[in-house]
């Protein structure tokens, strides 16, 4: 049985302009010199599978080949080689119907009629997608119990603040009940209210629509608070695809041990395990491997007089920041 989203060796390459340092007179001539370019890899060998109404995650630095992805499986470009099917069709093949099932939200652009009424810019999508009355009416309803817009959307787009923008953003998207959802940078810029109301609306929208949703960003608390897979590329190549809890447990980030002595007195450390920094009677005590975090914590407890003892949480952000800081090191080594 296929999976909603199968894709299978995808590449894309595109050509961009080759500079080559001149200097003096040559500097001057290569103005009106015959342009060069060079073939650069947006996304080489591209595989992974996407399951109906997962919440994906698809991460990775700048130009690693996040837009591209995105773009492929939009239907708005076509690959150089490879496969790649979206509930059995073929995105840039059957452009015309497959972008009915689609939906887009842009963190940085609007698709609301920036001087008039939210609702006038609902009206026009429902001609777009030639949604009937029954059909508009009923996704209205669910859309502004939902986001709780019923005050909004009867006021010009330019009025509104940038959350409240964002709510009728997110209606306009599932409108038309979308099978599958692409977020690009979705939570940019909002307050931390908004943020969470943000994630309790696309949890429940998967939920009752089964809409599959693919979000591309760089505020990892979506990814921890939303998604159940995370695909995470580099340089056009998957480096990580799978569950969020096992990014967890293959990327071990040291972890921060917080003591509080009862007494100014030194504290007793086990093996692989060192005191980070001190103040007073609060020590910080940094552990490098995951299987002895227990151990270390008894054995802190056992030898030393303190008054409580706890570890820190590790967080995705520590992980994600680690794996990034690799990539610019084999980046500057290649």
């Amino acid at each position: 049985m296929l999976s909603y989203i199968e894709v299978k060796g995808l590449s894309k390459k595109y050509k961009v302009f080759k500079r080559t340092p001149k200097k003096g007179i040559h500097k001057f001539s290569s103005l009106f010199s015959k342009n060069e370019f060079e073939s650069v890899d947006a996304i080489k060998n591209l595989s992974f599978t996407i399951e109906k109404q997962d919440i994906v995650g698809y991460i990775g630095p700048n130009g690693a080949g996040k837009s591209t992805t995105i773009k492929l499986l939009a239907g708005i470009l076509q690959p150089d080689s490879g496969t790649c099917l979206v509930d059995g069709e073929i995105p840039w093949k059957s452009r015309k119907e497959y972008v009915k099932n689609i939906g887009v939200m842009f963190g940085q652009r609007s698709q609301l009629l920036w001087d008039l009424p939210a609702k006038d810019s609902f009206e026009m999508l429902k001609g777009i997608y030639k949604l009937s009355e029954a059909e508009y009416n009923e996704s209205l309803a669910l859309l502004i119990r939902m986001l709780s817009i019923e005050e909004l959307i009867n006021t010009p787009v330019r009025q509104l603040s940038l959350g409240q923008r964002v709510r009728c953003e997110l209606a306009a998207t599932f409108l038309h009940r979308p099978k599958l959802v692409f977020l690009d940078e979705p939570t940019i810029g909002i307050d931390i209210e908004m943020k969470k109301k943000f994630h309790n609306f696309i949890k429940e929208i998967n939920e009752v629509m089964g809409v599959t949703i693919f979000i591309t960003t760089h505020d990892l608390d979506d990814i921890q608070s939303l998604c159940n897979k995370l695909i995470i590329i580099n340089k056009g190549e998957i480096y990580f695809n799978d569950k969020i809890d096992k990014l967890f447990s293959d990327y071990f980030v040291e972890k921060k041990v917080y003591v509080e002595l009862a007494e100014d007195e030194e504290l007793v450390v086990p093996p692989k395990a060192r005191i980070n920094k001190r103040e007073g009677r609060n020590v910080v005590v940094v552990v490098e491997d995951s299987g002895i975090v227990g151990n270390v914590i008894n054995s802190i407890a056992r030898d030393n007089n303190i008054l409580n003892i706890y570890v820190e949480k590790l967080d995705i952000e520590d992980i994600i920041l680690k794996i990034y800081k690799d990539f610019q090191l084999q980046n500057n080594r290649g």
